[in-house]
């Protein structure tokens, strides 16, 4: 999984190329259930925030009321901590009502998040 921060900073892409894609759609059809939860949704992303400038975001930290999945890049080297609003960008799955940033990167390859 990769991602691109558009020119503008108003959107994070994250993107899977075709084998990661197919993974998605087999873990969805052995599974319909439990795709696309929010521990499945940390479990796809680990690898992804263990290697990048992306960590998780709590809606707390931002003054944000909502629920929807929020990446973020910290202000500084330090990890996000859950209240101390450290974070410099954030972005946020606002479809998450709907559907899962999963079954996006399952049916198109990529799933936008929007600052």
């Amino acid at each position: 999984m990769n991602y691109i921060i558009s020119t503008d900073r108003k959107t994070l892409t994250l993107t899977v190329d075709i084998e990661e894609q197919d993974a998605l759609r087999e873990l969805h059809a052995e599974d319909p259930e439990s795709f696309g939860t929010s521990e499945h949704e940390c479990a796809e992303l680990e690898s992804l925030i263990a290697n990048s400038e992306l960590d998780w975001v709590n809606p707390a930290q931002t003054g944000d009321l909502t629920d929807a999945p929020m990446l973020g890049i910290p202000l500084d080297e330090e990890p996000l901590d859950r209240f101390t609003g450290n974070v410099s960008e954030r972005w946020a799955f606002m479809s998450y009502q709907v559907r899962s940033f999963l079954h996006d990167l399952a049916d198109k390859g990529e799933a936008v998040f929007i600052s």
